[in-house]
């Protein structure tokens, strides 16, 4: 009997000196596990704005493009992850992790009228499961939970988002860190919008390139034919009539009538208007083909810079270009009337549509 209760004992000792160290084990291991699905939640948004040039808003109505059940933020990401929609909304101790976003303008000295950039926050409160506002040395962090508590609703004044202006909250934003045991995503979409700018740069400079090719070769057919009237013919693809001052124009050379039909868009000029969707599912379409006479591929029809979601209904088509045949000269901030003699101006193909058109 005495034996017994002296076997209790002992066991009772080593399990209480065991426990914590159990308990510990298991709390960072939780962590791990947390600190992996934020990885890939992370992930997830980089995924989400590569494709459509943007993050999910925290309102579910600004995100029926996702066409989910809900169109919730973490169901919009669990489009692009491994995780379902309520493990991305839910941590490792099954509460509800804090999504915020905030959409400004940044002004780059390469993109004078500025560019939009996306920025959000994924916060989860930790082993504790109390938002904290401390770092190592007791130093209150700007923009999470300034009173330690936990984050409430999407009003809460403590939270980065709500720092009055949008530039306030995105300098705010560029100081927030998690504090004690939180767990925070910091995410911006600027680098992917920087190498989306780089891309279309180098399409509206291919794009310039092939167009100079294409005119010289139909100027060169009309050399070989001794055509009379070489040197008045404008010899880029044929653009929107309006641009067509006189009827020598609307002819551009003996050989459009072919190149029309390799534009497939119903008409026989590129279209660049617009003013409503179908016009620009019909630039869409115009730029597309346009792309194939002059033998690039498909995708440079567009800015990869700006999704247009009124196209096909979400926000994955870029924008196509306008392409102008022989555009007005600008000078002194006035569009001069459009030449009809030479010299004329090379075709444009621009980001937005041209003042002088």
């Amino acid at each position: 009997m005495v034996e017994t209760i002296i076997l209790v004992a002992v066991i009772g000792i080593l399990m209480g000196m065991t426990t914590p160290t159990v308990n510990r084990y298991i709390d960072r291991r939780q962590a791990e596990l947390e600190q992996t699905d934020m990885l890939e939640i992370q992930n997830a948004m980089t995924e989400f704005a590569k494709v459509y040039n943007r993050l999910p808003d925290i309102n579910p109505i600004s995100n029926a493009y996702c066409n989910t059940p809900n169109n919730t933020w973490n169901e919009c990401l669990a489009l692009f992850s491994v995780l379902s929609a309520e493990q991305i909304a839910t941590d490792v101790w099954d509460r509800p992790r804090t999504y915020l976003n905030l959409r400004g303008t940044e002004t780059l000295s390469i993109l004078p009228e500025g560019l939009e950039i996306h920025y959000a926050t994924v916060h989860s409160s930790g082993v504790n499961q109390v938002a904290e506002n401390l770092d190592e040395q007791k130093n209150i962090l700007a923009g999470i939970a300034l009173n330690g508590n936990d984050f409430a609703v999407p009003t809460n004044n403590n939270w980065w988002i709500n720092g009055g202006t949008v530039p306030n909250s995105i300098n705010i934003f560029e100081g927030v860190r998690a504090g004690g045991d939180d767990q925070l995503i910091k995410f911006s979409d600027l680098a992917i919008k920087l190498e989306k700018f780089k891309e279309t740069r180098l399409r509206l400079r291919q794009i310039a390139t092939a167009l100079t090719a294409y005119a010289s070769s139909k100027k060169q057919q009309q050399t070989v034919l001794n055509n009379p009237d070489r040197d008045r013919l404008v010899y880029f693809p044929r653009g929107l009539e309006v641009q067509q001052s006189q009827t020598q124009l609307t002819s551009i050379d003996p050989t459009v009538t072919a190149d029309v039909q390799i534009y497939n868009s119903g008409n026989s000029f590129i279209e660049n208007q617009d003013s409503t969707v179908i016009e620009r599912q019909t630039r869409l379409t115009s730029m597309v083909a346009l792309m194939r006479l002059l033998g690039l591929p498909d995708e440079y029809c567009c800015d990869a810079l700006v999704k247009d979601g009124t196209i096909n209904g979400d926000f994955t088509q870029e924008r196509p270009f306008f392409y102008y045949m022989n555009p007005r000269d600008r000078r002194a901030g006035v569009c001069l009337p459009r030449p009809d003699e030479p010299p004329f101006l090379p075709a444009r193909v621009s980001r937005n549509p041209s003042v002088c058109e």
